[in-house]
């Protein structure tokens, strides 16, 4: 059998490898629900992610920039928004000046059920990841977050180019 050539990966070949199985292993994980007992429902990651991030950036929650920032869809984070708000996990509030720019904030609900899971199992969730990382200094793991940002850039925009392309019928004369 032919080996292909992946000369282009390069040094980064592991790495590329390690971001791939990530990738695929998170998709995974999203798609499961976890059970919350004590509180009476289960949330899906993203569920728990957009609510992590109005609780730690209540000054920056507006849907845009959430959908944005998490890597969302804005009509999959419409509907993980609409979740939480059933759950009581998060309310939703607009300006007066622009009824568009939906601001989400957490409720008291949600900010017990944040508290009680960070200060459970999560944190050690991470131990690993910050074990190997801990001897890069700022600005390597600085690079490190660019270089995966810039991946995500990557993927969006040929991802955005093939959406836009499936749209396209071209007509004959």
């Amino acid at each position: 059998m032919k080996k292909l050539n992946n000369a282009w990966k390069g040094r980064y070949a592991q790495l590329i490898a390690e971001l791939v199985r990530h990738g695929n292993i998170a998709s995974r994980a999203n798609l499961r629900k976890i059970n919350y007992p004590s509180f009476g429902f289960s949330l899906a990651s993203p569920e728990w992610q957009i609510l992590e991030y109005i609780v730690e950036r209540p000054d920056d929650s507006n849907m845009a920039t959430i959908s944005n920032y998490l890597g969302i869809v804005p009509s999959t984070m419409t509907k993980y928004t609409k979740t939480l708000m059933q759950l009581g996990l998060i309310e939703k509030y607009h300006t007066e000046s622009n009824k568009k720019n939906i601001i989400l904030k957490p409720s008291s609900l949600g900010l017990r059920f944040y508290e009680e899971k960070n200060a459970g199992t999560l944190p050690s969730m991470f131990d690993g990841i910050h074990t190997y990382l801990e001897d890069l200094s700022d600005n390597q793991l600085k690079a490190v977050c660019k270089a995966i940002h810039s991946l995500d850039d990557q993927i969006t925009e040929v991802s955005n180019k093939n959406e836009i392309m499936k749209k396209l019928i071209r007509i004959h004369k």
